[in-house]
């Protein structure tokens, strides 16, 4: 192989690899609180507490798309989460909540819920009610 296809290849692989890391750190968001997801105009995670006291609501009849709640994050700040989606199977049973979204006026609009349930991870103690 000559010396202009070694450099040809070598730059082709060079972009590439620039290419996918861009790709990926510019589709991946982070991890943040409320406050900061407010300040944001972009996709963030947040982590936290489903607020149980507070009223969830699901009505599959009325709006299958539609699944609200109240989430505290790990700073302690709570807010309304929506979600356009159905109830995510186990949401009761979760105890820890990641849900990825943007805020948008007064709440934060999940496009994304993660769940910890503890029955997988802590020999299925439930989660406390203190939210």
């Amino acid at each position: 192989m000559n010396k202009k296809w070694t450099i040809i290849i070598i730059l082709v692989v060079v972009a590439s690899f620039g290419f996918m890391m861009y790709t990926m750190t510019s589709n991946s968001s982070e991890y943040a609180d409320f406050a900061t997801a407010k300040k944001k105009k972009k996709e963030v995670h947040i982590a936290g507490e489903w607020v149980m006291r507070e009223k969830a609501e699901y009505d599959p009849v009325k709006n299958p798309n539609l699944f609200t709640f109240y989430l505290k994050d790990e700073k302690g700040e709570t807010a309304k989460v929506i979600f356009k989606d159905s109830k995510p199977v186990g949401f009761e049973e979760s105890q820890k909540v990641v849900v990825i979204g943007t805020w948008q006026g007064q709440v934060f609009e999940a496009s994304k819920i993660m769940m910890k349930c503890p029955s997988k991870y802590n020999d299925g103690a439930k989660p406390n009610a203190n939210s």
